[in-house]
């Protein structure tokens, strides 16, 4: 390759779908603009392969399991999937050639294009399938051949890569053990986060609020969030649970002190939600880069969270947060009440958190992270 005069050109890779990511707020456009604010790299355009609806109703077709989740995730886990998005991406950036000079991709569920045309390439991972089957197989209901072919896709794009960018050193791991790859071609980034406000309001007057947010509630640990609670208000007995996020309530509404507000797409609403917490519950079966709990810690919230995936290494165990083990109901509400009943220790624990927020923990370190790795591009 000629050497480059010039910022370095990226084009990424993702699946958000996004026209302008200096405009649009999603999650992995905070990243591009970080990117695209540095002097030696230009991000000149975002793809995302999206299959056909009728490609993808074949492939679930093909792919049946019990429930409608299982189902969904076994068909876009598939090899089959994997093959129809490498193509549509191939597609993509074969249209753009010439126009950069490397691709950065989000996460690994497809290709970045043939891998024969050697374009160089990196990634940014939350995960791996080695540790999502090894962890917490239910997310990944693949049969065993399924889940091997899978593995060795993931083995050659990551063998290719130019460089890799793991959001934790747990992934950094299973790329060295599961997938031999190289450890100098690994580079630890992190990741910033979306809602960190400029400032905090004053937390208003009330009882203690313990505030859950997630998407998946068994898997982020509801089951065992609502056990916990009881113990929490046979002790506190005016605290409240405020629940964001799944779409189906577990128990009647303002019964033992909890409330379900559903999903909240309006950030400024989430962000008023945050601040009004005393304390952050994400007890997760498996988790492999909880991005709530840097939301949380952003507004001055401390968390109690579970050891699984990469928690260890967002928040601090003691100087931030509370750290359990998973399915251990009786530590949660132990760790809710040492919070909730002593809102001083409580706020004193956020203001930490949300300190090192700002200082470390922020796109623009991510995007300077990524910088050496992404300008010495190969020759």
């Amino acid at each position: 390759m000629p050497p480059i005069s010039g910022p370095v050109r990226i084009l990424g890779l993702d699946n958000e779908d996004l026209t302008d990511f200096r405009t649009q707020q999603t999650r992995n456009s905070a990243l591009y603009r970080a990117l695209d604010a540095r002097d030696e790299l230009a991000v000149v355009d975002t793809v995302t392969p999206d299959v056909s609806i009728l490609r993808t109703r074949m492939i679930q077709a093909l792919h049946p399991a019990p429930g409608r989740d299982r189902w969904r995730e076994r068909a876009g886990l598939s090899p089959m999937a994997w093959r129809a998005r490498t193509a549509e991406t191939e597609r993509l950036v074969a249209a753009r050639e010439g126009a950069f000079d490397v691709l950065l991709q989000f996460y690994c569920v497809f290709a970045p294009g043939r891998l024969e045309a050697r374009r160089p390439y990196a990634l940014y991972l939350d995960s791996t399938l080695a540790l999502t089957r090894r962890h917490y197989r239910r997310s990944a209901p693949l049969t065993p051949w399924a889940a091997s072919r899978w593995i060795d896709l993931e083995r050659a794009v990551y063998g290719g890569a130019h460089r890799l960018f793991p959001m934790s050193d747990w992934v950094r791991r299973s790329l060295i053990a599961d997938y031999r790859v190289d450890d100098e071609r690994i580079v630890v980034v992190g990741a910033g986060s979306n809602l960190v406000p400029s400032s905090l309001p004053e937390r208003p007057d009330g009882p203690p609020v313990a505030l859950f947010v997630a998407f998946e509630w068994v898997r982020k640990g509801g089951p065992e969030l609502l056990e916990a609670w009881k113990a929490v208000r046979a002790r506190i007995p005016d605290a409240e649970l405020w629940i964001v996020g799944t779409r189906d309530t577990h128990s009647p509404e303002g019964e033992d002190g909890i409330r379900w507000f559903g999903r909240i797409a309006d950030k400024a609403r989430l962000a008023e939600i945050y601040s009004s917490a005393t304390a952050f519950a994400l007890p997760s079966r498996f988790d492999p880069f909880p991005h709530v709990l840097r939301e949380a810690l952003g507004h001055g919230v401390p968390c109690v969270a579970t050891r699984v995936g990469a928690v260890d290494e967002i928040v601090r165990d003691g100087e931030d947060s509370v750290l359990i083990e998973p399915g251990d109901p009786a530590a949660l509400a132990e760790g809710l009440i040492a919070l909730l009943g002593d809102r001083d220790r409580a706020a004193a624990m956020g203001r930490a958190g949300r300190a090192r927020m700002l200082d470390a923990v922020t796109w623009d370190h991510v995007a300077a992270k990524m910088a050496p790795g992404l300008a010495a591009l190969p020759a």
